[in-house]
């Protein structure tokens, strides 16, 4: 069959999930020792960085979607990250930004607007 030309072909296809790691974004503030005064300054950090670890918009989005969406527990949520991210995080994490998130959404309801502009566009 190899001297016979072919008249067409056939496809077929495999669907992967690629390896999800978390990112770690790590900012620096300088700080510096004045030379006249001796007076120690340290720059600012992004606003968004407020504390020396925490969890970015892609990841509270997540939490969000599996316990209001999927109605997973903390401890399911937990384990969920660690196993499919490698991303430790601990029940009061977990607590702390769906109070937050529970917050924002408080905050938005006396604006019809908002409100419905950041509902339709949370999780697809």
């Amino acid at each position: 069959m190899q001297a016979v030309d072919s008249i067409g072909f056939t496809r077929r296809q495999e669907v992967e999930i690629l390896v999800i790691q978390p990112r770690y974004i790590k900012p620096r503030s300088l700080v510096k020792v004045c030379p006249c005064c001796g007076l120690k300054n340290e720059g600012d950090f992004p606003s968004n960085v407020a504390a020396p670890i925490q969890y970015g918009a892609s990841v509270k989005t997540i939490v969000s979607y599996l316990s209001v969406f999927q109605y997973l527990s903390y401890q399911r949520i937990k384990k969920l990250l660690s196993d499919l991210f490698h991303l430790p995080v601990s029940e009061g994490s977990i607590d702390n930004m769906l109070e937050v998130e529970q917050q924002g959404r408080k905050s938005l309801q006396g604006n019809p607007k908002a409100y419905r502009r950041r509902k339709s566009s949370r999780f697809g």
